[in-house]
């Protein structure tokens, strides 16, 4: 009876903000701050910048859902807002109190770190209002919006992008590759487009490729010089295989099953950005941060029973 009250009244806010898909988040800003050489000296610093992602990542999802109303009227009526679960009344208030959090702990992360966050709701804002239905503006976009998200841990320690790191380029260039792929292949989800789906699979398997590349050329380095193998290449073997598991099942779900509507299988693959993450990091010999990540995946994966990823 409790449970039924609590899935009833409560279950509609976290589906709002899609609760497995926060748990990505933190990711994003601690993966920019360890590979530009941060070593969590500014712990206050990098606790507000994963604070503004994931509120920047809230008023996204929510002034999107706002938006389209009136289309998820007819092809998402199960949705909070459309199912008249949650207000729109609410969703407005939420949506504002999301942004001035954002940039309330983007001000307190520091200058740089406001700055960063600006650019990213300039992103969030072209892709909702101007470019979503746009088939390639609209992916870059969303892919802009996570590269912008993982600035914002660079952004604790420079103050411009002409100091970016060669490791950090290479992760956000897997990481753009690897989220744009994604949305082109979810750009239909419920009747995929081969058109975009198969461009879309090729970038995430490219992204994952590549990953795949560097985490050898790294563990063969460390090997060559301590003869022993590292506890982080086995974290970084897991994250591959898995992605590459989640990569197969969509590809077997639409090539090989012939299903149009690969909602669910898409939503596997949203949960594993935090194993690119986690690959990319373990790779780069942040073993213990990169447990720490991926101990998020098991809580997205548990809560996406319950919730929506997409």
């Amino acid at each position: 009876m409790k449970f039924n009250f609590i899935r009833k009244n409560i279950f509609p806010y976290f589906a709002l903000i899609r609760l497995p898909n926060l748990f990505t988040i933190p990711g994003d800003p601690i993966a920019g701050y360890l590979l530009c050489g941060g070593d969590f000296s500014d712990k206050k610093g990098i606790i507000f910048a994963v604070i503004s992602s994931l509120s920047y990542y809230i008023f996204g999802l929510i002034s999107n859902d706002i938006k389209d109303i009136e289309e998820d009227r007819i092809l998402n009526p199960k949705r909070p807002i459309p199912s008249e679960k949650v207000s729109v009344f609410f969703a407005k208030i939420a949506s504002i109190a999301a942004l001035v959090c954002g940039l309330s702990a983007g001000l307190a992360a520091g200058s740089a770190c406001f700055t960063t966050g600006l650019v990213l709701l300039s992103a969030i804002f072209f892709y909702n209002f101007v470019f979503k239905d746009n088939a390639i503006l609209g992916p870059v976009l969303l892919a802009l919006c996570r590269t912008m998200s993982v600035l914002l841990g660079f952004s604790l320690k420079y103050e411009t992008f002409s100091a970016l790191p060669p490791t950090l380029f290479a992760f956000i260039s897997i990481y753009f590759a690897f989220v744009m792929g994604l949305s082109l292949a979810a750009s239909r989800e419920k009747n995929s487009d081969l058109k975009t789906f198969m461009p879309g699979l090729c970038m995430m398997a490219l992204s994952v490729f590549f990953l795949s590349l560097y985490a050898l050329h790294k563990f063969k380095f460390v090997i060559e010089i301590s003869g022993l193998l590292p506890p982080s290449i086995y974290i970084s073997a897991l994250s591959l295989i898995v992605l590459l598991f989640l990569l197969y099942n969509v590809f077997a779900g639409r090539m090989i099953g012939g299903q149009k509507n690969i909602s669910a299988r898409v939503g596997g693959l949203i949960s594993g950005i935090i194993l690119i993450q986690t690959a990319f990091l373990s790779a780069s010999g942040f073993h213990n941060e990169s447990v720490a990540i991926l101990s998020l995946y098991p809580l997205s994966i548990a809560s996406a029973v319950f919730f929506r990823r997409s």
